[in-house]
């Protein structure tokens, strides 16, 4: 970088000489050339490192090119969008369920049970187990050997972010 300074400044001093028409050199004109040439030569090492095809360079002031792309930036929270590639991930491979989105599942359940449902995990984790049913597995430690379906995953937030509280099958038992 230092070397790419003084070879500009020194290019930019044999400009100034060129432009200042005088014996004297100005200082603004060297400086302004200097920069000039310091960025314009920066900018040709980042498009050689981009390896940016010549068919691929767009001129930004050009009506063309203004048109917005056709892809939508996706706009959610990244908590949002990391959850997502989670799930994307498990379903494939029970050890990503595991490793990553089995505690994200935790937490979540551990979050909301006790605010939507009432239900404190750990302190009551058999009520917890049976309000979640068949997809308690999803936040069980010793399950390892399993992938969540997206129905499961659908199914296992119906349950942790409904509004009523849900009757489990041992409120229903003793209400009997």
């Amino acid at each position: 970088m230092t070397w790419i300074v003084v070879r500009d400044a020194f290019g930019a001093l044999i400009l100034a000489f060129l432009f200042s028409g005088s014996d004297l050199v100005s200082v603004g004109i060297w400086l302004a050339s200097t920069a000039a040439l310091v960025g314009l030569e920066l900018l040709i090492l980042v498009l050689k490192a981009a390896e940016v095809e010549p068919a691929q360079i767009a001129v930004a002031w050009t009506w063309r090119f203004r048109r917005r792309s056709r892809r939508r930036l996706d706009r959610r929270p990244y908590a949002v969008r990391a959850t997502e590639g989670m799930v994307a991930s498990a379903i494939d491979n029970p050890n990503f369920h595991v490793s990553r989105l089995q505690p994200r599942l935790t937490e979540l359940a551990d979050h909301f049970l006790p605010i939507r449902q009432g239900i404190d995990s750990e302190s009551d984790p058999a009520r917890a187990k049976a309000l979640l049913g068949d997809v308690a597995w999803l936040v069980d430690s010793d399950v390892s050997d399993r992938s969540p379906t997206v129905h499961e995953l659908d199914r296992f937030l119906d349950i942790i972010l409904a509004e009523e509280p849900t009757p489990t099958h041992a409120d229903q038992a003793g209400s009997d």
